[in-house]
């Protein structure tokens, strides 16, 4: 596998695109005109739901989501043609394939953690073959959910961890008697747009995912009294995370944090808030004894700039 994309596959992948700007630049004048052009790249980026504005940026798009197909082990349903598609040249129509792919995938791994909560035959034991089997049974996924949602709607607890999951099919959403769901180590960059409807949802775990910002549809679950979302790659928290009134054991240790907002100051329920191994420059001590009566717990160790650390206040153990 390379990092390198070879000039021809730019050219394939300008014929996918259908971006005004190709009109009026002349591709047989050299690969720079184009290239250069940020507005093109974001084009790109659109048509295959990515971030970047660069051909560096387009070629570590791909690059990652390479390495996370092949990051899959063979028994956790890699389809046994994956490989073949990922030696092509990474047009648009084989991006989209292998995004395809990520999503069924990631619905069949699902789907197989239901069923087995109803007692019922893995998914796996017809598991399909090719990749194109495998995104076909993956669409069968919303009518079976329809079928047993009255049976689901009993859940209070669910576990889909170490699942490399890249995304999570919208109909969990709608087990809104879930008081706790694991979704840790995984490959989340993003939670479904329907998340805040889990409002019964008391202790939420996202550890070692690729979150590189906060999810904002958290702040939507006002019942929740746990949450840990260490080691991603948050550089900051919202202002928002004040609606979490009844929080109790917040987890942020692992980040990029270099500050904490002052709304969260204003979680009085809090008692255990973790913030070890961030890059915080200050914390401002003297609101905890005023703000938080309850804290007990506050990490803050490896936070190589905060300087003047104390042990303890009032009850509240510092480390």
């Amino acid at each position: 596998m390379t990092n390198i994309l070879p000039n021809d596959v730019y050219f394939k992948i300008f014929e996918f695109c259908d971006l005004p700007d190709l009109a009026n630049s002349r591709i047989s004048h050299g690969m720079s005109i184009i290239v250069n052009r940020s507005a093109i790249w974001k084009g790109i980026a659109q048509r295959i739901n990515g971030n970047f504005d660069s051909v560096e940026g387009a070629k570590a798009f791909i690059l990652d989501l390479r390495e996370r197909v092949m990051s899959i082990p063979i028994g956790n349903i890699r389809a046994c043609n994956t490989d073949s598609v990922l030696k092509q040249a990474p047009t648009i129509d084989r991006v989209k394939q292998l995004q395809t792919y990520f999503k069924a995938r990631d619905t069949l791994v699902v789907w197989d953690v239901l069923l087995q909560e109803l007692g019922l035959t893995s998914i796996w034991t017809h598991a399909p073959k090719t990749l194109e089997d495998l995104i076909e049974q993956a669409t069968h996924f919303p009518k079976w959910f329809s079928e047993n949602k009255f049976k689901l709607s009993h859940l209070k607890k669910l576990t889909i961890h170490s699942g490399h999951l890249t995304s999570i099919p919208s109909e969990i959403c709608e087990l809104t008697n879930l008081e706790e769901l694991n979704l840790c180590h995984n490959q989340l960059t993003a939670l479904p747009s329907e998340f805040g409807n889990l409002k019964n949802l008391k202790k939420l775990y996202l550890t070692k995912n690729l979150f590189t910002s906060f999810p904002m549809e958290i702040c939507q679950i006002s019942q929740l009294e746990l949450f840990t979302c260490a080691d991603n790659q948050i550089s900051s928290i919202p202002s928002e995370i004040c609606n979490l009134k009844q929080m109790k054991w917040l987890t942020f240790c692992g980040n990029k944090l270099q500050a904490v907002p002052g709304e969260i100051f204003e979680l009085g329920q809090l008692q255990s808030l973790g913030l070890k191994m961030n890059q915080l420059q200050n914390f401002p001590f003297d609101k905890i004894s005023q703000c938080l009566p309850n804290l007990t717990t506050l990490e803050l160790y490896r936070n190589e700039k905060l300087k003047n650390r104390p042990k303890k206040i009032g009850n509240c153990y510092i480390n």
